[in-house]
């Protein structure tokens, strides 16, 4: 399956890191303000291998203007991992 992505064809696999079974995961909103034709719950994954972007992708993306909320306090949410962390 391919993706089409700021104007660049990849396969969906080369969309995530390799090692895709070490991730941190929890349940969230958005990234974007919530209004009444948003307020959906998202599961995030987060991977613990970096995925690098190059400087004029970044800035595509940046270009597009999203909206996004600051950063929010843990409050009650829950953070899992699929390793023990070391410690």
């Amino acid at each position: 399956m391919a993706v089409r992505h700021f104007g660049i064809d990849e396969a969906c696999h080369d969309l995530l890191p390799e090692n895709r079974g070490v991730f941190y995961s929890y349940e969230g909103s958005l990234t974007t303000k919530a209004d009444e034709d948003n307020d959906e719950t998202v599961s995030w994954v987060i991977f613990r291998e970096p995925m690098w972007v190059d400087r004029d992708t970044l800035g595509e993306f940046v270009g597009l203007g999203h909206q996004a909320k600051k950063s929010q306090e843990l409050n009650r949410w829950f953070v899992f991992t699929s390793f023990v962390p070391p410690g």
